[in-house]
């Protein structure tokens, strides 16, 4: 089944579009950098991760994989999808994290990789709010969410509400001074899939009842 998502969501020219904005990312990161804005540079991550990671998770969903659901529940349908997104966005965060660690190495500068951490999680969190929306007509949707998830960033640069993070835990720069926040954020996405999981079966119970 993974490699089925992996035909989908990575055809050539979609991995050849994925790599040219990497690439273009790691080098708008390194003229932030050199106009000390490295701030700025943990935006830009945010922007290119949270696009690619919505496109392929949405690109997973195809007309063949209808006949799979026919044999494989839908409750594990959808947990190979949310672990198949997991691998995509922890390949691109150690693109962009070995793109720091070695920037930094050369300037002798520390690096930490807890922002590194929090953005993988977002990821993993937009995922669940994706999952409703992975269908066939409902594809272009989920590209609301990614946008929903940039003004957040761009509202919590400005307001530094704790309270938003409590609602939805998008990373935050100020977040990174509570130890918490990673737990915090495990427990929302573990109380996600027992949210979302327990329904697919439900319903797919009744319907075989009937």
């Amino acid at each position: 089944m993974i490699i089925l998502f992996d035909q989908t969501a990575l055809t050539p020219k979609k991995t050849s579009v994925y790599l040219c904005l990497i690439f273009v990312t790691c080098f708008l990161s390194w003229l932030l950098k050199q106009e000390a804005l490295d701030h700025l540079s943990l935006r830009l991550y945010a922007f290119v991760l949270s696009l690619i990671c919505t496109s392929m998770f949405m690109e997973m969903t195809h007309p063949s994989h209808i006949m799979l659901k026919g044999y494989v529940h839908q409750a594990t349908f959808t947990l190979f999808q949310w672990f198949n997104g997991g691998l995509y966005a922890s390949m691109l965060v150690f693109i962009f994290m070995l793109f720091e660690h070695i920037y930094r190495i050369y300037h002798v500068e520390t690096i930490t990789y807890l922002p590194f951490i929090h953005l993988f999680l977002d990821q993993i969190i937009l995922f669940l709010f994706l999952t409703p929306l992975a269908k066939l007509k409902h594809q272009t949707y989920g590209y609301i969410l990614w946008m929903l998830y940039l003004l957040f960033q761009y509202v919590n640069d400005y307001m530094h509400a704790k309270i938003i993070y409590a609602i939805i835990p998008f990373f935050q720069m100020d977040i990174l001074r509570y130890n918490l926040a990673i737990s915090y954020k495990l427990c929302y996405i573990g109380i996600g899939c027992l949210i979302f999981l327990p329904k697919q079966r439900y319903f797919k119970k009744i319907k075989v009842l009937r």
